[in-house]
Order: C-alpha cells, then structure tokens, then sequence
C-alpha cells in the first residue's frame, strides 16, 4: 500500500548514476519496480545480471525487502547506487509486463531509452481492477476458504462480508501513510469484533469465520517466499522477510484476541461456541472451481492470463490431497507444490509468459498462513504447547513447499527468471 521511493545515497559518479538513461539508473528503476510488484530477491538478482549483461556493464546485486544495493563497473569507472524501498502489493500483470520488456531489451529489440520509456509507462498505468472489484475478489477469496476450512453457508457468508470490510479498510487507510503500519492488527480487530457481535445473534463458527476473514492479510506466502530466499542463499533477504512474517502474525493475532476480549467485557459473556453446518462435498469443488478467480483479481492478474490461473491453481490444492492420502500428511504440501511448480513452468514455456503468473495464485493455495495464525492465537490464550506444535507444523509445511518447488524447477525449469 504504502508509495515506494528510491533514495540515493552515494555514488562516485553522481551525474551517471543519477541520469534515468544511464544504466544505473534504468537497473536501480527496474529493481523497484520488480520488487514493488511482489517478485522476491531471488527472482530479482538474476535478472539485473541479465540485463547488466545486455547493457555493456558488469555489476553486483544485493536485493532485501526493504533496500536494494546496486554496485556496477562501466567505462566510466564504478558507480554504486542504494534504493531505500518498502514492500508494495503483488501485481502479476505488471511484473509479467516487465518481464516482457527484459526479454525483449536482452534480445536487442529494445534500445535503453526505449526501455526506460516503456518502463515508465509501466509504472504510470493504473491499477488493473477498481475498489469495487477488488471488494469483490476479497469477498470471494474469503468464502471460498471458509469452506476449505469446514465452514458452513453462515460462516461463507460471514467471511464474505468481513472480507470486503477489509477491503474498503484498506482503500482508506491507502490515503494516510501513518496508519499503514497498524492495518493488519486494525483489520483483524474490526474483523474479529464485528464477527464475535453477529455470533450472540446468529449461531456461527466465530473462530473459522474470523480465520478465512483474514485469509487474505495472513502472510503464509511472504514466509513460504521466505524459507525460499533462505534456501537459494539468499540470507539477509530471506531472514529479514521471515522477520516480517512474524511481525504480522503478531500483530492480526494481537487484534483479533484484544477484539475477543473487549466483545467479551461489553457483552457480558462469550457466545456458546458452535460447529459449523456441514456442507455437500460438491461444495468443496465448487470453492475449489471458483476460489482462483477471487486470487486472480487480488494478485492483479491480466485477463488474458485468467483461463490459465483457472486450471493450474487447483492443481496444486488436488496434488496436494492426494500427498497426503499417499504418502502421509507430511508430503502432502511438498507433493502440492512440485504439482504446480511443474505445471506452471510448462505452460509458461508454452505460453511464452512468466511462471510466477500461475504459480503465485496456484502457491497461495496451499501457504501455511492459516496454521501461523492458528498457532498465534494458542499461544495468545496460554495454550503453549499446542501453539508450539502448531508453528512447528507451519514451519513444516512452509519447507515442503519450497522442497517441491526446487525440486520443479530442476526437473522442469522455467525458461524465464519470473
């Protein structure tokens, strides 16, 4: 949510390293704005190399979450250029676009300068989809995940309607930068209390309407992309991202229990805890049919790539299943995630677009987010062990999915860096 600017701090030629036509200053533009767009230091660091390559320079690479470290040698002598930047929200129309413009410069079919106007043009465009329809996608993302969590038609519903409470949340808070790092406890306190106020009315499953709620703000795949960076080398990134993680679980977990609470003292008493209606198992199909289409609009994917989220992202969900009926609960999130690693780099390859367009929605699926929470929420009431098993767990998980996506990845590569 929050705007990202580049901040320069030293160079020893500061007129090249300053100029947008230089290539330091195409590289450190298109390092923001690939990490803007959501693609991790692993994706990134390769692909500057690539584009360095083309340029005539040779230069190192140092990407984290919130700093990029660019260091080149030209004919001019070395030049050195640091971005202070903050994370912004995954927009896979965006990052496919600027993979399009790499290839395209790396080839030669594309001057520096028409890369830096193409790539401001990039940047200039406006979001894919409107508030309305990304309410609509939050609704949508969180219905559906209710049902995977065994919810009923009441908890769907609730789910839904917190969810787009979220997002009209979070479109108002775009517009003060000092609120944006109290979201996500702001969120899933508002979320928390409006759920736990309609239980004493309606009989409903507070907790796994509250859990799917906030399906969407749950950082399962920055700690997935985490454990990732960790296991490419990628230390200081991986590290400080899975810091990160934790921040945000504290912080949704905190709201959610200080919401608890409060309901609690205002109303005198907690609701009766209730189990949630039980629904057909075509539901489940159904949720699993239409869950991608909820992804798509919130990732920001281009219409033209819809089709292919639709019939790869469950893939990962149904592999994932039949892991666990297999080979045992423990590879399921492995056996999930080398499903659809594998199919989205073959269809990326087919479709001459970037992997990451199916595979981010397809990943999402299966992240570990859900757990992390649940696992907050024990410790939170002083249920210490249980909580403990549960992180554990989520660790678990977290390392089969980035186990089976290496595993994809060398057994069926992709031929692009995102």
């Amino acid at each position: 949510m929050t705007a990202i600017t580049p901040v320069p701090t030293q160079s020893i030629t500061s007129e090249l390293a300053s100029s947008p036509t230089t290539p330091i200053g195409f590289l450190d533009a298109l390092a923001v704005a690939l990490h803007r767009f959501g693609a991790p230091a692993h994706r990134i660091e390769p692909l500057l190399g690539q584009v360095a390559d083309r340029l005539g320079v040779r230069g190192d690479f140092f990407v984290e979450p919130t700093a990029i470290h660019l260091a080149l040698e030209t004919e001019d002598g070395p030049i050195s250029r640091f971005s202070r930047v903050e994370p912004g929200q995954d927009d896979l129309e965006r990052l496919a676009e600027l993979d399009a413009l790499t290839l395209a410069l790396v080839q030669g079919d594309l001057d520096l300068a028409a890369a830096r106007s193409r790539l401001d043009r990039i940047l200039a465009a406006p979001p894919r989809y409107g508030a309305a329809i990304e309410a609509f996608g939050f609704a949508l993302a969180s219905s559906t995940a209710a049902v995977f969590f065994g919810g009923g038609i009441r908890e769907c519903l609730a789910a839904g309607i917190g969810a787009t409470g979220v997002a009209l949340l979070a479109r108002s808070l775009a517009r003060l930068p000092s609120a944006t790092p109290i979201f996500e406890g702001l969120a899933a306190f508002a979320l928390a209390s409006t759920l736990a106020a309609l239980s004493w009315w309606i009989p409903l499953a507070q907790d796994v309407a509250t859990l799917a709620g906030l399906i969407i703000l749950l950082p399962g795949l920055r700690l997935t992309v985490a454990v990732s960076e960790m296991a490419t080398g990628h230390l200081s990134s991986g590290v400080a991202r899975l810091a990160s993680t934790a921040v945000s679980f504290g912080s949704l977990g905190f709201g959610a229990l200080l919401a608890t609470r409060m309901m609690h003292v205002i109303l005198g008493a907690e609701a009766s805890p209730q189990l949630p209606a039980t629904l057909p198992t075509t539901a489940t199909w159904i949720a699993l049919a239409i869950a991608p289409v909820g992804f798509a609009i919130l990732l920001r994917a281009a219409p033209r790539d819809w089709l292919a989220i639709l019939l790869t992202a469950p893939l990962g969900f149904l592999a994932a299943r039949l892991g666990d009926a297999t080979l045992g609960a423990d590879l399921g999130p492995f056996v999930g995630a080398f499903g659809v690693t594998a199919a989205s780099n073959s269809l990326a390859r087919w479709r001459n677009r970037p992997a990451s367009v199916t595979l981010v929605p397809g990943i999402l699926m299966l992240v570990p987010g859900s757990l992390g929470f649940r696992s907050l929420a024990t410790l939170l009431t002083h249920d210490v062990v249980l909580g403990l098993e549960t992180a554990v767990e989520m660790l678990t998980v977290a390392m089969g999915l980035v186990g089976g996506m290496l595993v994809a990845n060398v057994l069926a590569p992709a031929r692009r860096a995102l």
